[in-house]
């Protein structure tokens, strides 16, 4: 009997110190997480980037990003979704030293730092960024008006630091492939028909394509990228109204696209590039125009004489 109470005593003991140990775990406060800047990524409305003394203004608009300052034009979409991942998530790991003598030390200087600027409706938020940690894990960073320098987690230098012209959107098509219904180029004319496409060639020949060969054509339309961003002297002198080569691209919405290309004397590989009512000049490298204009024989299919034999 005396065992059997012994035994239940040290359950009971054994139950009131794991109760004991989770109330005291409980009971630890939690370390507080402290943001550079809080950031609702959904809310912000604008994001400036000061760096070597050139500014880059991104500016939420109702169809996406576009840059403002320089000058206008749709931003990189996945550039601006990185940039705002790295921005909603600004953590503070630690205090390195509240002395501003010490900022070159940390690249945080005005000379060195990047400065960026968010607004978030009413609110604007200005702070550095400088040098990575060693480990390149952490940024080192200070906030305007502030002496202290900190260490925030993550690295923030491909996601911030890029040149203006970077930012610039490099997909130019503004079609869906689905949509395009009607390619027409000085050799031949394509007519989306059902499942279909019909060729017909300047020559009046007209023939059901093989659809895997012509379905290339609207793709690579869809997929037109510049490659850079010409300098207005790198195309000066060329005639506008004669272009090399002219694709009329015809739409499931009733619109078209007009798209030019133009020879560059400079560059045999390359050609300027003008899409539809925009003064943009894009450069598209030479292959861009073997995927966009092809010879009627380009496009048939090969005869079952010849499939049986391969």
């Amino acid at each position: 009997m005396k065992n059997k109470n012994l035994i239940y005593l040290g359950a009971a003991v054994v139950v009131l110190f794991g109760l004991y140990c989770l109330l005291q775990i409980g009971n630890v406060p939690k370390a507080e997480i402290m943001m550079l800047v809080e950031t609702d990524t959904s809310m912000v409305t604008e994001v400036s980037i000061y760096k070597d003394g050139a500014t880059t203004t991104l500016t939420r608009g109702e169809k996406g990003w576009n840059i403002t300052n320089p000058y206008e034009y749709p931003a990189n979409n996945s550039f601006i979704k990185t940039l705002l991942k790295k921005l909603d998530d600004l953590r503070i790991e630690s205090t390195v030293t509240t002395n501003a003598k010490r900022w070159a030390e940390f690249e945080l200087d005005d000379g060195k730092a990047t400065k960026v600027t968010i607004v978030q409706g009413d609110v604007q938020s200005d702070f550095y960024i400088g040098k990575s940690a060693s480990g390149y894990k952490q940024t080192y960073a200070r906030l305007e008006g502030k002496d202290e320098v900190l260490l925030i987690r993550g690295t923030y230098g491909v996601a911030v630091n890029r040149k203006p012209e970077s930012w610039r959107e490099k997909k130019v098509a503004d079609f869906a492939e689905e949509e395009v219904i009607k390619v027409t180029t000085h050799l031949l004319e394509m007519v989306k028909d059902g499942e279909d496409w019909r060729v017909t060639t300047k020559g009046g020949e007209s023939f059901v394509a093989d659809q895997s060969k012509a379905g290339r054509v609207p793709r690579s339309l869809k997929n037109l990228r510049t490659s850079d961003f010409p300098e207005p002297a790198d195309y000066e002198g060329v005639n506008w109204d004669k272009p090399y080569r002219e694709v009329t691209v015809g739409l499931s919405t009733g619109d078209t696209r007009s798209i030019r290309f133009y020879e560059d004397p400079n560059e045999e590989n390359r050609y300027f590039m003008r899409y539809h009512n925009t003064e943009h000049v894009f450069r598209v490298y030479k292959g861009v125009i073997g995927q966009i204009f092809k010879e009627a024989d380009d496009l048939k299919a090969k005869p079952k004489e010849e499939e049986n034999i391969q």
